[in-house]
């Protein structure tokens, strides 16, 4: 309680007080806080005022201030009313002082003991501009100095802090210079806003993170070649840089690089191998002519298993905004880490090549001069990723080629997650999403059911048909705009009718954009998992506490397009709509698609036919590079890994015995001996096996197409789960009664050498 101007409590070690329980501002006496010498913790805040520089301070001094506090550890009071800290405040046993948004102008002014002191935040304290009080803190862990916009610089004696670990000088707009110095502990340095910043200097090469975004700085010191510990550096919005020394390429250390809105930037030395653990950088809104080079020319004739020489880690490139670049580099799709590339708005942008294989999203949006596009568009993955989303809308100078591979590749790409989803054993997975977007009018020739309008309407289906092998359903719509300028997304509504009148509904996303004007017609394509839909009913069920039929005998679909709220946006309209079911593989039949790909299209390098890779090679590769990387700072090439054979079953591990015995062939050898049968593996591969005369096998890829001849070249094999391979435009076609006979006699003939080779052993 407050009694004439004394705060009347005894024999405590703690006080929290809410000013927003205050409600008149109330002055107190110096004296205020005498009789509190065992006070240890000591906290002023507001709960009403999230956001501290809203809140008021109810209490004023007029007379001064005493703070007899002896023992206090925890000293936090918001919008502190006094200039400096009582001349008799004793801080030897502070640990933790927090003065946010206060009119202190210094801590103290003469030497105190502050050798417990750890965690200092005297953020908005406009008037501060000393520091002197706290220069032999030097067991001070961070330093929370943002907004304290009348400080003008750093005392070379902040080296004597050699326990700081972060210190935070965001905002600090009067800050101009920094002296030279060594601080040896400081792992994070934030000078974020510093706007009259023109100047920046290594003040400690034990750097993990150096946020300069939003300064002065026209340069880059050469020095900082001596951070070799520094993981990110984040320029964003530095309008007056114009280079970066060409010693920032040789950092090993760095994993995110944001110049993001640097526009006076033109130019970036090349990405080394020394930046191989590069995942994240950000060229948006800069005047960069040209991508930097991101990987060295692997001239390899096939797909890169081997690994690549650049950034192997790389998983995140943006490049919006950029009105300079007119294409990629064309052996982009080898960074398979890679999953998101964000293009929008760059409007000189011409072609696109081929795209890496783990790509989660790609964003094209406003690329007004894209003309063509790698083919495939992307290479593919078995892989238990999910959700995979392409956007080219308002890229209206696509070319026919250029929007039948983005067709061909969702064709694709829906087979391949149908077969994951059933591979990966995702039953938990609520959706599973692939899609794209493209200026257009036509429904995919592909989707066997098609309709003007908005609505599909099926009279009659097959019994017990969702339980046929169905995994997802392919969608498409043809959307119209008129002034549309908000966010939106195109939903289709599937409505089913069972046998006993009872109706059941499902919804989901067919795809979407962002805020944007767009005024040509665009086509919408997606695949949804059948998981999603079971998910929808079990849920019903459970509110309903019973279960309706699934003898669904009549279904209808309905697309239209909502905005953010999910409301239906009555501009919009869907002028055709489109979809087919997505069954499980027949395991009898190849489950390989067909790509049409020009070996000496020069957006496809060298790369051959092999579209299709499997995911334990990546796996393996990117684990092997981690595990190299942390331990010895540098990888050796992905052809030196053995990367063949991963999670082998133990009929892989006794052909590993085989193997090792010397009595098969390797599996990278391509030669085929005697009789040749295709076989469509449970776990969707396709393999080769090969059988001689004297019973040795070798299993390789199968190049070989029943329309195109047996030339089988560069097939070599991923280990025991070989690589799926394309032929030009047509699909592998299998024969299956000799098929059939010929797994027979590979089968017999594969036991009866295992049991001589038993024998022989014992």
């Amino acid at each position: 309680m407050v009694y004439q101007g004394k705060i009347i409590i005894s024999g405590i070690r703690g006080m929290l007080l809410d000013m927003s329980q205050v409600v008149n501002k109330t002055p107190l006496s110096k004296e205020a806080f005498d009789g509190m010498n065992n006070l240890q913790y000591l906290k002023f805040y507001n709960s009403c005022f999230p956001r501290e520089s809203e809140a008021d301070c109810k209490f004023n001094f007029p007379d001064g201030l005493k703070l007899p506090l002896q023992e206090i550890r925890y000293f936090h009071w918001l919008k502190f009313p006094e200039e400096e800290l009582p001349q008799h405040f004793n801080p030897k046993n502070l640990i933790d002082l927090k003065l946010p948004y206060s009119k202190i102008r210094r801590l103290w002014d003469s030497v105190k003991d502050t050798s417990n002191l750890k965690w200092v935040d005297l953020n908005h304290s406009v008037d501060l501009y000393d520091l002197s009080g706290l220069l032999e803190a030097r067991n001070l862990h961070r330093l929370n100095l943002e907004g304290c916009t009348a400080l003008k610089g750093l005392h070379e004696r902040m080296q004597n802090l050699t326990s700081l670990v972060v210190l935070n000088l965001r905002g600090c707009t009067s800050l101009t210079y920094f002296v030279e110095m060594n601080m040896k502990s400081l792992k994070t340095l934030i000078l974020s806003d510093c706007s009259n910043l023109e100047d920046f200097q290594v003040i400690s090469e034990h750097l993990e993170a150096l946020y300069l975004d939003g300064t002065a700085l026209k340069r880059l010191p050469q020095s900082i070649i001596k951070l070799q510990r520094l993981v990110l550096l984040n320029m964003k919005d530095c309008k007056m840089l114009a280079t970066v020394p060409d010693c920032l390429g040789n950092m090993k250390a760095l994993q995110e690089v944001i110049l993001s809105g640097c526009s006076r930037l033109e130019s970036f030395p090349d990405l080394q191998e020394n930046m191989r653990r590069l995942r994240i950088f950000l060229l948006d809104g800069t005047s960069i002519k040209e991508v930097p080079k991101l990987m060295q020319d692997p001239g390899l004739s096939e797909w890169p298993d081997r690994g690549v020489k650049g950034l192997p880690l790389l998983r995140h490139l943006c490049l919006r905004g950029n009105d300079m670049i007119k294409s990629l580099q064309p052996h982009i799709g080898q960074l398979y880490h890679l999953k998101y590339i964000d293009l929008k708005y760059c409007k000189n942008l011409m072609s696109v090549p081929t795209l890496p294989p783990n790509l989660q999203h790609l964003n094209a949006h406003g690329c007004e001069s894209l003309t063509t596009l790698g083919n495939p568009l992307a290479f593919l993955v078995l892989t238990d990723q999910i959700h995979s989303t392409f956007i080219f809308s308002k890229c209206n100078k696509l070319d026919e080629v250029a929007k039948t591979s983005i067709i061909s590749y969702i064709q694709k790409k829906s087979q391949l997650m149908s077969d994951a989803i059933d591979r990966y054993n995702l039953g938990s997975v609520v959706e599973s999403f692939a899609g794209a977007c493209f200026p257009g009018c036509e429904v995919p020739a592909w989707l066997s059911h098609q309709a003007y309008g908005s609505v599909i309407v099926l009279p009659e289906l097959s019994r017990h048909w969702s339980n046929n092998g169905t995994t997802g359903v392919a969608l498409c719509a043809v959307v119209s705009f008129a002034d549309q300028n908000h966010r939106f997304l195109v939903k289709c509504t599937c409505e089913f009718k069972n046998a006993d009148g009872s109706l059941r509904r499902f919804s989901c996303t067919v795809g979407g954009t962002e805020p944007h004007k767009i005024e040509s017609d665009h086509v919408f394509i997606g695949y949804t998992s059948w998981l999603q839909m079971k998910k929808q009913k079990e849920q019903e069920d459970d509110k309903k506490g019973y279960s309706y039929s699934d003898d669904h005998y009549q279904a209808s679909l309905r697309f239209e397009v909502t905005d953010g709220t999910g409301e239906v946006v009555k501009k919009c309209q869907v002028l055709k709509c489109g979809f087919s079911l997505v069954y499980e593989s027949d395991e009898t039949e190849s489950v390989s698609w067909e790509v049409s790909s020009n070996p000496t299209d020069p957006t496809m390098g060298n790369i051959n036919n092999n579209h299709i890779i499997h995911s334990e090679s990546i796996v393996s590769a990117e684990s092997q590079t981690m595990e190299e990387i942390i331990q010895h700072g540098e990888t050796t090439s992905l052809a030196d890994s053995n990367i063949h054979g991963v999670s082998m079953s133990p009929a892989d591990s006794e052909m590993e015995e085989i193997n090792q015995q010397g009595e098969t062939s390797s599996t990278g050898d391509n030669i085929i001996h005697g009789v040749t049968m295709d076989v469509n593996f449970s776990d969707g591969s396709q393999r080769m096996e090969d059988t001689n005369q004297n019973g040795e096998t070798s299993s390789c890829v199968s190049t070989e197409d029943q329309g195109y001849g047996s030339d089988v070249q560069g097939g070599e094999s991923s280990g025991n789960d070989s690589l799926f391979s394309f032929t030009d435009n047509t699909s592998v076609q299998m024969i299956k009664p000799i098929g059939i006979i010929c797994l027979v006699i590979s089968i017999s003939a594969g036991a009866a050498f295992m049991l001589g080779k038993r024998k022989r052993k014992r």
